[in-house]
């Protein structure tokens, strides 16, 4: 996963002076917290490599192909989820 710095507001607003911008940014109670407590506002923190890797393997093994790939599959039987849906074959 690449690895991001904090955005440096005194660089951002030297930026946007040396560029003539007419946007200037202010602070914000959001960026006066320290780098963690902003990561934590964010909600579920994103896991390392390799935990990422693990869920994408369990999600995919976890995963049934419909017939025509756009859903779940159907369980045997004709008991589950419909394979397809066409709303103008419904009665009002």
């Amino acid at each position: 996963m690449a690895e991001h710095n904090a955005l440096d507001l005194n660089a951002l607003r030297v930026e946007l002076a040396r560029q003539g911008a007419r946007w200037r940014s202010v602070d914000t109670t959001v960026a006066m917290l320290e780098e963690d407590d902003r990561r934590r506002l964010l909600g579920v923190p994103l896991p390392d490599a390799s935990e990422a890797e693990r869920l994408i393997a369990q999600a995919e093994a976890l995963h049934m192909p419909s017939g025509n790939g756009a859903g779940p599959a159907a369980v045997s039987g004709g008991v589950g989820l419909a394979t397809s849906f066409d709303a103008r074959n419904e009665k009002n």
